[in-house]
């Protein structure tokens, strides 16, 4: 069985995406979340300092970032 990648099909991806990840995670290393963000044309990337796997050890940090983050999407201005 091959392993699923996303390489190739991130191009044609023209909504916003936020990917939030530590920077000490094993399962999905932070070297793949930047490919992803770099592929990926809207992309921005949150690297939690010291973080594992999607940060969860680390959620004061990326939460209120992720709730701005959408606020903007939606029209909103970060930070208000």
């Amino acid at each position: 069985m091959r392993a699923a990648t996303l390489a190739g099909l991130l191009a044609g991806c023209h909504r916003p995406l936020l990917l939030i990840n530590g920077d000490e995670d094993r399962l999905a290393p932070p070297s793949e979340y930047r490919r992803i963000a770099a592929e990926a044309p809207m992309a921005e990337l949150l690297l939690v300092p010291g973080g594992n796997h999607c940060a969860t050890d680390h959620p004061h940090e990326h939460t209120a970032y992720a709730g701005d983050w959408m606020r903007e999407q939606l029209g909103g201005q970060r930070g208000k």
